[in-house]
Protein backbone atom coordinates (compact mmCIF):
# COMPACT_ATOMS: atom_id res chain seq x y z
CA UNK A 1 0.00 0.00 0.00
CA UNK A 2 1.30 3.39 -0.84
CA UNK A 3 0.40 6.77 0.46
CA UNK A 4 0.69 10.07 -1.33
CA UNK A 5 -0.14 13.52 0.20
CA UNK A 6 -0.85 16.20 -2.99
CA UNK A 7 -2.18 19.91 -1.95
CA UNK A 8 -3.79 22.51 -3.84
CA UNK A 9 -5.05 26.03 -3.67
CA UNK A 10 -8.13 25.51 -0.96
CA UNK A 11 -8.11 21.50 -1.21
CA UNK A 12 -5.87 18.61 -0.31
CA UNK A 13 -5.70 14.41 -0.95
CA UNK A 14 -4.98 11.84 0.56
CA UNK A 15 -4.17 8.81 -2.02
CA UNK A 16 -4.16 5.75 -0.59
CA UNK A 17 -2.53 3.08 -3.68
CA UNK A 18 -1.98 -0.45 -4.40
CA UNK A 19 -1.51 -2.78 -7.09
CA UNK A 20 -5.13 -3.24 -8.32
CA UNK A 21 -6.87 -0.02 -6.95
CA UNK A 22 -6.59 3.57 -5.76
CA UNK A 23 -8.40 5.45 -3.69
CA UNK A 24 -8.31 9.23 -3.18
CA UNK A 25 -9.94 11.19 -0.31
CA UNK A 26 -10.69 14.50 -1.01
CA UNK A 27 -10.51 17.49 1.60
CA UNK A 28 -11.84 20.77 1.01
CA UNK A 29 -10.26 23.74 3.27
CA UNK A 30 -13.26 26.54 4.46
CA UNK A 31 -10.69 28.99 3.22
CA UNK A 32 -10.01 29.80 -0.46
CA UNK A 33 -6.23 30.93 0.42
CA UNK A 34 -4.02 31.06 3.37
CA UNK A 35 -1.79 34.15 4.39
CA UNK A 36 0.25 35.10 7.23
CA UNK A 37 1.78 38.51 8.26
CA UNK A 38 4.37 36.98 10.92
CA UNK A 39 6.14 38.91 13.78
CA UNK A 40 9.21 40.56 13.57
CA UNK A 41 7.99 41.77 9.31
CA UNK A 42 10.12 45.21 9.64
CA UNK A 43 13.52 43.18 10.60
CA UNK A 44 12.57 40.66 7.79
CA UNK A 45 12.51 43.41 5.29
CA UNK A 46 15.59 44.95 6.70
CA UNK A 47 17.53 41.99 5.95
CA UNK A 48 15.83 41.19 3.13
CA UNK A 49 16.54 44.36 1.07
CA UNK A 50 20.39 44.30 1.89
CA UNK A 51 21.61 42.22 -1.06
CA UNK A 52 20.12 44.70 -3.70
CA UNK A 53 20.83 47.55 -1.53
CA UNK A 54 24.69 46.02 -1.77
CA UNK A 55 24.08 44.92 -5.54
CA UNK A 56 23.14 48.94 -6.20
CA UNK A 57 25.56 50.35 -4.08
CA UNK A 58 28.11 48.10 -6.10
CA UNK A 59 27.16 49.00 -9.33
CA UNK A 60 27.11 52.69 -8.85
CA UNK A 61 29.47 54.51 -10.65
CA UNK A 62 30.08 56.91 -7.87
CA UNK A 63 31.00 54.21 -5.93
CA UNK A 64 35.18 53.86 -5.64
CA UNK A 65 36.81 51.06 -7.36
CA UNK A 66 37.87 49.63 -3.69
CA UNK A 67 33.95 49.98 -2.67
CA UNK A 68 33.25 47.98 -5.44
CA UNK A 69 35.84 45.41 -4.95
CA UNK A 70 34.78 45.31 -1.04
CA UNK A 71 31.08 45.00 -2.10
CA UNK A 72 31.83 42.41 -4.36
CA UNK A 73 33.22 39.99 -2.48
CA UNK A 74 30.77 40.42 0.11
CA UNK A 75 28.25 39.24 -2.10
CA UNK A 76 30.30 36.65 -3.76
CA UNK A 77 30.72 35.30 -0.46
CA UNK A 78 27.47 35.57 0.65
CA UNK A 79 26.08 33.95 -2.18
CA UNK A 80 27.91 30.88 -1.00
CA UNK A 81 25.88 30.38 2.54
CA UNK A 82 22.74 32.13 1.11
CA UNK A 83 20.54 28.35 1.21
CA UNK A 84 21.90 27.71 4.40
CA UNK A 85 21.25 30.87 6.07
CA UNK A 86 17.63 31.24 5.07
CA UNK A 87 17.03 27.35 6.12
CA UNK A 88 18.60 28.68 9.52
CA UNK A 89 16.26 28.48 12.36
CA UNK A 90 17.25 31.89 13.69
CA UNK A 91 15.59 33.23 10.00
CA UNK A 92 12.59 30.58 10.38
CA UNK A 93 9.92 33.26 9.20
CA UNK A 94 11.98 34.49 6.50
CA UNK A 95 10.81 32.32 3.80
CA UNK A 96 7.06 32.61 4.65
CA UNK A 97 7.63 36.43 4.91
CA UNK A 98 9.35 36.78 1.31
CA UNK A 99 6.60 34.14 -0.27
CA UNK A 100 3.77 36.41 1.09
CA UNK A 101 5.57 39.67 -0.03
CA UNK A 102 5.97 38.49 -3.43
CA UNK A 103 2.71 36.81 -3.57
CA UNK A 104 0.84 40.21 -2.66
CA UNK A 105 3.11 42.12 -4.97
CA UNK A 106 2.20 39.51 -7.60
CA UNK A 107 5.61 38.94 -8.59
CA UNK A 108 6.83 35.71 -9.87
CA UNK A 109 9.53 34.27 -8.17
CA UNK A 110 8.37 30.13 -8.24
CA UNK A 111 11.61 28.15 -9.71
CA UNK A 112 10.97 26.87 -12.92
CA UNK A 113 12.58 23.03 -14.20
CA UNK A 114 13.11 24.07 -17.87
CA UNK A 115 14.49 21.52 -20.41
CA UNK A 116 17.47 22.02 -22.67
CA UNK A 117 19.45 19.64 -24.89
CA UNK A 118 20.06 16.23 -22.87
CA UNK A 119 18.88 17.59 -19.77
CA UNK A 120 16.73 20.13 -17.05
CA UNK A 121 18.25 23.02 -15.27
CA UNK A 122 16.42 25.14 -12.16
CA UNK A 123 15.74 28.74 -13.18
CA UNK A 124 14.72 30.46 -10.34
CA UNK A 125 13.42 34.21 -11.06
CA UNK A 126 15.47 37.09 -8.86
CA UNK A 127 13.41 37.47 -5.60
CA UNK A 128 14.77 40.74 -4.36
CA UNK A 129 13.07 43.34 -6.46
CA UNK A 130 10.11 43.70 -4.07
CA UNK A 131 12.39 45.09 -1.68
CA UNK A 132 13.99 47.92 -3.78
CA UNK A 133 10.27 49.19 -4.81
CA UNK A 134 8.67 49.62 -1.64
CA UNK A 135 9.41 52.94 -0.69
CA UNK A 136 7.34 55.70 1.10
CA UNK A 137 5.95 58.86 0.95
CA UNK A 138 6.16 61.52 3.58
CA UNK A 139 2.75 62.33 4.61
CA UNK A 140 4.01 66.41 5.17
CA UNK A 141 6.42 66.59 2.80
CA UNK A 142 4.66 64.29 -0.16
CA UNK A 143 7.52 65.08 -2.31
CA UNK A 144 10.06 63.49 -0.17
CA UNK A 145 10.15 59.38 -1.06
CA UNK A 146 11.90 57.39 1.55
CA UNK A 147 13.73 53.79 1.56
CA UNK A 148 11.72 51.62 3.82
CA UNK A 149 15.26 51.33 6.11
CA UNK A 150 14.74 55.48 5.99
CA UNK A 151 11.08 55.59 6.39
CA UNK A 152 9.31 55.16 10.24
CA UNK A 153 9.29 51.69 11.28
CA UNK A 154 5.46 52.01 12.11
CA UNK A 155 4.58 52.97 8.67
CA UNK A 156 6.60 50.36 6.51
CA UNK A 157 4.96 47.55 9.32
CA UNK A 158 1.65 49.17 8.66
CA UNK A 159 2.42 48.73 4.93
CA UNK A 160 3.77 45.26 4.83
CA UNK A 161 0.29 44.00 6.61
CA UNK A 162 -2.08 46.06 4.23
CA UNK A 163 -0.49 44.82 1.18
CA UNK A 164 -0.82 41.13 2.19
CA UNK A 165 -4.68 41.70 3.40
CA UNK A 166 -5.41 43.70 0.68
CA UNK A 167 -4.08 41.53 -1.96
CA UNK A 168 -5.76 38.25 -0.56
CA UNK A 169 -8.50 36.39 -2.51
CA UNK A 170 -12.27 36.59 -1.00
CA UNK A 171 -12.97 33.76 1.65
CA UNK A 172 -9.46 33.65 2.83
CA UNK A 173 -7.55 32.67 6.17
CA UNK A 174 -5.42 35.96 7.21
CA UNK A 175 -3.11 35.72 10.62
CA UNK A 176 -1.76 38.48 11.60
CA UNK A 177 1.33 37.78 14.60
CA UNK A 178 1.76 41.06 16.44
CA UNK A 179 -0.16 43.78 14.91
CA UNK A 180 1.18 46.52 17.28
CA UNK A 181 4.77 46.42 16.40
CA UNK A 182 6.35 49.33 15.77
CA UNK A 183 2.91 51.61 16.16
CA UNK A 184 1.57 53.97 18.42
CA UNK A 185 -1.68 53.98 19.96
CA UNK A 186 -3.51 55.99 17.32
CA UNK A 187 -1.87 53.62 14.61
CA UNK A 188 -2.77 50.30 15.89
CA UNK A 189 -6.63 51.55 15.99
CA UNK A 190 -6.17 52.92 12.27
CA UNK A 191 -4.80 49.65 11.29
CA UNK A 192 -7.56 47.82 13.25
CA UNK A 193 -10.34 49.56 11.67
CA UNK A 194 -8.45 48.71 8.45
CA UNK A 195 -8.21 45.40 9.40
CA UNK A 196 -12.39 45.20 10.46
CA UNK A 197 -13.39 47.18 6.64
CA UNK A 198 -11.25 44.76 4.70
CA UNK A 199 -12.65 41.27 6.99
CA UNK A 200 -16.32 42.47 5.53
CA UNK A 201 -15.53 43.50 2.41
CA UNK A 202 -13.58 40.25 1.53
CA UNK A 203 -14.86 37.83 3.86
CA UNK A 204 -11.70 37.04 5.25
CA UNK A 205 -11.25 35.00 8.64
CA UNK A 206 -8.86 37.31 10.65
CA UNK A 207 -6.31 35.67 13.42
CA UNK A 208 -4.68 38.00 15.42
CA UNK A 209 -1.92 37.30 18.33
CA UNK A 210 -1.29 40.61 20.48
CA UNK A 211 0.39 42.06 23.58
CA UNK A 212 -1.48 44.81 23.11
CA UNK A 213 -5.03 45.84 24.79
CA UNK A 214 -5.66 48.79 22.26
CA UNK A 215 -5.40 46.32 19.59
CA UNK A 216 -7.92 44.05 21.78
CA UNK A 217 -10.44 47.07 22.05
CA UNK A 218 -9.98 48.66 18.96
CA UNK A 219 -11.63 45.82 17.97
CA UNK A 220 -14.10 45.83 20.54
CA UNK A 221 -15.30 49.73 19.51
CA UNK A 222 -16.04 48.34 16.06
CA UNK A 223 -18.36 46.27 18.05
CA UNK A 224 -20.07 48.61 20.11
CA UNK A 225 -20.63 51.15 17.18
CA UNK A 226 -22.31 48.24 15.45
CA UNK A 227 -20.21 47.59 12.73
CA UNK A 228 -19.14 44.47 13.96
CA UNK A 229 -21.35 41.60 15.50
CA UNK A 230 -20.23 40.52 18.80
CA UNK A 231 -20.55 36.76 17.71
CA UNK A 232 -18.58 37.59 14.66
CA UNK A 233 -15.48 38.20 17.58
CA UNK A 234 -13.75 35.23 19.53
CA UNK A 235 -11.37 36.37 22.22
CA UNK A 236 -8.88 34.04 23.59
CA UNK A 237 -6.49 34.80 26.51
CA UNK A 238 -3.61 32.69 27.60
CA UNK A 239 -1.93 32.78 30.93
CA UNK A 240 0.91 30.80 32.53
CA UNK A 241 2.19 31.57 36.27
CA UNK A 242 4.02 29.53 38.77
CA UNK A 243 1.40 27.52 40.15
CA UNK A 244 -0.13 26.44 36.58
CA UNK A 245 3.60 26.67 34.38
CA UNK A 246 1.41 25.37 30.88
CA UNK A 247 -0.19 27.48 29.21
CA UNK A 248 -3.77 27.73 29.68
CA UNK A 249 -6.33 29.08 27.32
CA UNK A 250 -9.38 30.60 28.23
CA UNK A 251 -12.65 32.07 25.96
CA UNK A 252 -13.61 35.41 27.16
CA UNK A 253 -17.10 36.49 25.82
CA UNK A 254 -18.00 39.73 24.00
CA UNK A 255 -21.42 41.28 24.42
CA UNK A 256 -23.52 42.92 22.39
CA UNK A 257 -22.12 46.74 23.36
CA UNK A 258 -18.92 45.71 23.07
CA UNK A 259 -17.90 44.89 26.74
CA UNK A 260 -16.03 41.38 28.26
CA UNK A 261 -17.64 38.96 30.19
CA UNK A 262 -14.54 39.02 32.53
CA UNK A 263 -11.49 41.65 32.67
CA UNK A 264 -8.15 41.04 30.85
CA UNK A 265 -6.20 40.56 34.51
CA UNK A 266 -3.20 41.17 33.05
CA UNK A 267 -3.68 44.21 31.78
CA UNK A 268 -5.41 45.57 35.14
CA UNK A 269 -2.20 44.94 36.59
CA UNK A 270 -0.48 46.89 34.44
CA UNK A 271 -2.70 49.56 35.23
CA UNK A 272 -2.54 49.51 38.65
CA UNK A 273 1.48 49.57 38.65
CA UNK A 274 1.85 52.29 36.74
CA UNK A 275 -0.90 54.77 38.61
Amino acid sequence: MEVTLECERGKSFIILQSDTSEVVIKRHSTWSESHIAVAGRYGLLLAYQAIPEMIESAARKEASPEEKEVATKILCGFSAFIDVILKSPYLAPLPVFVTELLEASGIKYKPELREVGIGLYKFTPIIFTPSTVLRYRDMINKELELPARQAPSGVVDYSLIDLIVSKSANGSLIIVEEPEEHKNPLQQIELMRRMVNLSKEKNLTLVLTTHSEIVIHAILKEVETGSLKNDAVKLYYFKRDDENPWTTVEEIGVHKDGSLEEPLLDFEEAVVQIF
